[in-house]
């Protein structure tokens, strides 16, 4: 059915064999498969990808090995799941959740080294604030979702307006910043 959730042992494939599923195991070696263990990998209740166990061998697998499958699978999940948060973590720390751009603390940061390695090679860049008037009006007659659509939509209008070498930073509710190198 195509919904499965955990490790499924089919320990002789013939049974499912039909004019409509043909053996796609057939081999110009004379070997089949004849037993699998699947066990679908699910992040965030997508599948991802599988694990998966064949044998030529009719009854190759017992509960044993589909226990063990299973615990490779939720293993597997964690350690995914895990990943992606890490993932989503260090993005959040250097991007604004809003916009996708730089953050304050990553674009200071930033900002430092471009001044630091400026003054050694005698590099130049610029350095633009970009401030958006009367946001907070638009905040308070209709509320923060139009505010933020407004916040998303400028975002989205520099990004297209520069390089993709330049960097733009949210720095504040309605500041924007922006270093171009060369």
């Amino acid at each position: 059915q195509g919904k499965m959730k955990k490790s499924v042992l089919i320990n002789d494939l013939s049974q499912f064999l039909t004019e409509n599923i043909p053996d796609m195991a057939d081999s110009s070696s004379g070997r089949y498969i004849n037993a699998s263990l699947c066990s679908p990998i699910l992040v965030e209740g997508e599948v991802i990808g599988l694990l998966n166990l064949d044998s030529t061998m009719v009854g190759a697998f017992d509960d044993s090995d589909l226990d063990l499958a299973e615990y490779m699978r939720e293993q597997l999940e964690i350690a995914l799941t895990r990943r992606q948060l890490y993932d989503k973590i260090v993005y959040l720390s250097r991007h604004d959740e809003v916009t996708g751009l730089y953050n304050r603390r990553f674009f200071e940061e930033f900002a430092e080294r471009t001044l630091k390695r400026s003054r050694r090679y005698d590099e130049k860049f610029c350095l633009a604030v970009f401030d958006l008037n009367g946001l907070k009006q638009v905040n308070d007659n209709y509320g923060h979702q139009c505010g933020d659509e407004i916040i998303k939509t400028f975002a989205k209008a520099l990004r297209e307006s520069f390089r993709e070498t330049d960097i733009l930073g949210r720095y504040g509710g309605d500041e924007f910043v922006g270093i171009f190198l060369e």
